[in-house]
């Protein structure tokens, strides 16, 4: 039985404005994609007149929410959710043989 509150979590489903706002809090007070952004732009909009500086302070978090909605329109799919699904376990395996190998190379130079 699942509780009242948690129905359809976990499935893609459930309180779909929620879950938006707070993948958008997370998105808007990252501070790398804040401090990556800024630091690109920084240079570039010294050397612009002042409203052309507004526009491009205001570019970059537009920019990120329409670099993370794209991100959503294309993963949230059931299509996407069905080969994540799929792929995940061939996946993770690949990535523990990695990470095996990588520990095993970097043993191998301490010891031999």
């Amino acid at each position: 039985r699942v509780p009242v509150g948690e129905v359809g979590l976990g499935r893609g489903e459930g309180p779909v404005f929620v879950a938006f706002g707070a993948g958008l809090c997370i998105a808007a007070t990252n501070p790398l994609t804040g401090a990556f952004f800024l630091s690109q732009f920084l240079v570039m909009a010294t050397q612009l007149p002042g409203p052309a500086q507004t526009c491009v302070l205001l570019m970059v978090p537009l920019e990120a929410l329409g670099v993370a909605l794209l991100a959503v329109s294309l993963l949230g799919s059931s299509r996407a959710r069905r080969a994540a699904r799929s792929w995940h376990r061939p996946i993770r395996f690949l990535a523990a043989g990695a990470l095996l190998a990588l520990a095993a190379r970097s043993f191998y130079s301490l010891v031999g």
